[in-house]
């Protein structure tokens, strides 16, 4: 289990963000893999900080059985366990929770964290939702009361490929899934085990 930390790609958000849900997985018998990668602020930015999850992944998939694997992001996490998809050589599941995933339609999220993110580059090129056929199907937690990331930004990668799950969780906001005695962190640590371990 790969776990990437979300923050808007800001430098002053670190991995520690997902300590919580990494000891629960870890107790429910999983390896995980709670990594770090460059930020905007410190070398970070499009295209480097999904190079840097990339590579991760790769070294974490190479270790383990190909198909075996799910990658784990929150937020802006989840952007890049979904974008890092064509950069890997090895198979794994993508599952965001709550991720920032049609960066053209939220240029506005996180108070202009987008355009610093992206630099010079187009939203559109970074974004999930353009790169939706080469990516595939992604496996998506969001909850309706996000005021944070809405859970329109879920909905439209699941229309830009339909392969694709979207799992809505009532009254979920955005930061529940990180607290391991939450119900919606409950039901994602649920939809892991069934997935990885049937």
């Amino acid at each position: 289990m790969v776990l990437v930390h979300g923050g808007f790609w800001r430098h002053q958000w670190t991995r520690d963000l997902m300590d919580g849900v990494a000891v629960d997985l870890t107790r429910r018998g999983f390896v995980t893999a709670n990594i770090e990668y460059r930020r905007v602020g410190t070398g970070g930015g499009w295209p480097q900080s999904a190079q840097d999850v990339a590579a991760a992944i790769d070294t974490v998939v190479a270790a383990e059985a190909p198909g075996s694997v799910a990658v784990v992001g929150h937020s802006a996490g989840g952007h890049l366990a979904v974008m890092a998809r064509p950069l890997v050589i090895h198979d794994y599941l993508p599952v965001s929770l709550a991720g920032v995933l049609d960066l053209r339609a939220g240029s506005e999220l996180g108070a202009g964290a987008i355009p610093r993110f992206v630099g010079d580059h187009s939203p559109g090129a970074a974004s999930p939702t353009e790169a939706a056929r080469e990516i595939g199907p992604v496996l998506m937690l969001h909850g309706d009361a996000d005021e944070t990331v809405p859970i329109e930004q879920s909905l439209a990668y699941g229309r830009a490929n339909p392969e694709s799950e979207v799992v809505t969780l009532d009254g979920v906001g955005h930061f529940d899934f990180l607290d391991r005695s939450d119900p919606a962190w409950l039901r994602v640590a649920s939809l892991l085990e069934e997935r990885l371990t049937a």
